[in-house]
């Protein structure tokens, strides 16, 4: 497994409307949705409307306590909030992410086998289809589901970012493995040395490695 933390990037989305979690699964293939876990409804939708945003529109999940809202961020990327009164505190440092691809067993391969995060048990048979594939890294789970072939792409609204200490090692399992080198191995600052891969259906994969700073000696210096 490549040891890296995991964290999730996004740059503009283009949507209009709160659609259910499935229309918009079903449009394009690329990153669709961002979930968050909250465990109280009232005092999330007073924060929502406290910085002039409307509130969130709730709806019970599957007739049980849980309840479960859509919205779009500023640029437009979609996020589900789920409340989950009277889980433990654990569940809600977590976040999913999910991506709608058009080969599962692809994508199954890109972030188990070459990316190396932990799968977990399938989820089966639901609105997002016949069974939605989870890959967890500390509190980040990536899901996957997938309508087939032929869906237009929408692949660089997010991305997700690993922060990883040897960028090397990843150049070289690309090129290895054949694995689709975006932007190529490179400095991105002099504090910052990336690559950008994609996965199956081009969803961004940037990873970046801190490297030693050119400050003056004697100052902080970042690893």
């Amino acid at each position: 497994m490549l040891s890296c933390a995991l964290v999730i990037a996004v740059s503009a989305g283009a949507a209009a409307q709160a659609p259910g979690r499935e229309t918009l699964a079903r449009d394009v293939t690329g990153l669709r949705v961002f979930t968050f876990f909250f465990p109280d409804e009232a005092a999330l939708t007073a924060r929502f409307t406290a910085h002039g945003y409307p509130a969130p529109n709730f709806k019970s999940a599957e007739g049980g306590a849980t309840r479960v809202a859509m919205v779009s961020d500023p640029d437009g990327q979609w996020v589900e909030l789920v409340v989950t009164p009277g889980a433990p505190a654990d569940a809600f440092s977590r976040i999913e992410v999910g991506l709608t691809v058009s080969d599962i067993e692809k994508s199954r391969a890109f972030y188990g086998e070459f990316i190396g995060l932990e799968e977990l048990k399938p989820i089966e048979a639901s609105a997002l289809g016949p069974k939605i594939f989870r890959f967890r890294h500390g509190t980040t789970t990536i899901n996957l589901w997938t309508f087939g072939k032929g869906l237009p792409a929408n692949t660089y609204t997010a991305g997700i970012q690993y922060l990883i200490g040897d960028v090397l090692a990843v150049d070289a399992r690309a090129k290895a493995r054949g694995v689709t080198i975006t932007q190529p191995l490179g400095n991105f600052s002099a504090a910052l040395r990336t690559i950008w891969l994609g996965d199956p259906d081009s969803i961004v994969n940037y990873f970046a490695q801190l490297t030693r700073s050119t400050q003056a000696a004697g100052a902080p210096q970042v690893r």
